[in-house]
């Protein structure tokens, strides 16, 4: 089954690889019920930047920033790994008026773009791939467009940025029953 997995990924990466980035296109998008809107909405290489300076000020100060040690999660509660910390203070530096994707993300992943043993974070079906799921098949053609690789942390989260901007939590419904009654612990 595992290589099967493997199979599917490394197709859709290649698929991914072969359409190249092309030019990001703009368009005027009207306010709607459950879309997120601001004065001046980044694109994914723009997000891709703010991520990756993120990263690297999170390294800098991981010890001084407070980050939680566990989560209840599905009435369970989780202690968080020093990876899944590090994970929650690059997600709440970059979401911090958006703090409703840190729970988003710990619902999809739980805040693990990979797995322990270094692999990526892939769903059972192969389909769902990084810290929000992004579900490769339905998004192949978008992702293209933006020359974005989900299997990496910082495209996974400009492109989950992209679809929040556009699509409010619609993309995430399937996990509202989680990320609704989601609490993060000290």
């Amino acid at each position: 089954m595992f290589k099967g997995v493997l199979v599917v990924i490394v197709c859709v990466l290649g698929i991914l690889c072969a359409l190249g980035p092309k030019q990001q296109q703009t368009s005027t998008q009207r306010k709607s019920s459950g879309t997120v809107t601001s004065a001046k909405k980044d694109g994914p290489k723009e997000s891709i930047k703010k991520i990756n300076t993120t990263q690297e000020g999170v390294d800098r100060r991981l010890a001084s920033i407070k980050v939680p040690t566990k989560m209840l999660k599905n009435g369970e509660v989780q202690k968080l790994s020093s990876e899944q910390r590090k994970e929650y203070a690059v997600l709440a530096a970059f979401f911090r008026h958006d703090p409703v994707m840190l729970k988003v993300a710990a619902c999809e992943s739980s805040l693990r773009h990979s797995l322990p043993n270094g692999r990526l974070n892939v769903s059972p079906d192969g389909y769902d791939v990084g810290t929000f799921q992004v579900r490769v098949p339905v998004h192949l053609k978008e992702l293209g467009r933006y020359g974005l690789n989900p299997a990496d942390f910082a495209h996974n989260v400009a492109f989950a940025t992209h679809l929040y901007q556009r699509d409010g939590l619609r993309p995430w419904k399937s996990s509202q029953h989680c990320w609704q009654s989601l609490r993060f612990i000290a």
